[in-house]
């Protein structure tokens, strides 16, 4: 039975043995796990109620032609209901539109989107991985990161999507699914890394026997460096990138060599 501090002595011993290029995939492998976006929003400002509502009947009355006559009646009431129906008509049709192409290129980034994260970020994830369990038992080289372009590049890319494809519909059900499958499937890559050919059926099999029994413990393996991710913050990022996230990445590692180790044992 594996434990935290024997995976990690593990991790610690690899980093000091192969650390710039450590560091340097480690890097990569952060890069294309996070990423993100940032939108911003802007408002008018500086206009009243009254320069509002004189420009709105200004303009339709003077501009578009609808030919109504706005006037007030004695109570102060704006008659000339016309203008306003047609208004409506107009910008609803508009709006629906607008809604309609914004749609329409959200969904052409979203597959734009998928398809690199399929073709692209996959197989050089995969790459990562191989080079990180390599790391635990020798020194390896950065070129392995691309060992996936050049070894069964169809079979990984699809088992890869697959493993997202399915981790995403369970996480559908409700958070707590998907994250048990993602602790499930953590291996497939791994996997692929050592035996790129491996059919996808066999590659999610062998994940979960490997995690059988041993997602709760890997759960509180990645709570444990909660610590770790914190002073991370601190240090706005340089940590992450000079040694924890290195350090993560080597400990899961240890973690795949151990329970491989632990099946062919048996």
């Amino acid at each position: 039975m594996w434990t935290r501090k024997e995976l990690k002595d593990r991790a610690k011993f690899a980093l000091k043995q192969n650390y710039w290029k450590i560091v340097l995939v480690a890097f990569l492998s952060i890069l294309i796990a996070g990423g993100g976006g940032a939108y911003g929003a802007s408002h008018r400002s500086g206009e009243t109620k009254e320069s509002i509502t004189e420009s709105y009947y200004e303009s339709y009355d003077d501009d578009m032609g609808y030919g109504f006559d706005v006037r007030e009646d004695r109570g102060g009431h704006v008659t000339g209901h016309g203008i306003r129906e047609n208004w409506l008509d107009h910008n609803l049709s508009f709006f629906i539109g607008l809604v309609v192409a914004v749609i329409i290129v959200v969904l052409g980034v979203l597959a734009i989107a998928v398809l690199i994260s399929a073709l692209v970020i996959n197989p050089l994830a995969v790459g990562i991985k191989r080079f990180f369990s390599l790391s635990i038992v020798q020194r390896a080289e950065v070129k392995e990161i691309t060992y996936a372009y050049d070894h069964s590049y169809k079979n990984v890319a699809k088992t890869m999507f697959f493993r997202d494809l399915y981790t995403f519909l369970w996480s559908l059900l409700f958070i707590i699914p998907g994250i048990v499958k993602a602790y499930e499937y953590r291996m497939v890559p791994y996997l692929l890394g050592e035996h790129p050919e491996m059919p996808m059926e066999q590659a999610f099999g062998m994940s979960r026997e490997l995690m059988y029994g041993n997602k709760w413990r890997a759960f509180v393996l990645d709570l444990s460096f909660l610590g770790w991710i914190f002073l991370c913050v601190i240090t706005m990022g340089a940590l992450a990138f000079f040694y924890v996230g290195p350090y993560i990445e080597l400990t899961q590692a240890a973690l795949y060599r151990r329970l491989m180790g632990a099946r062919y044992a048996e």
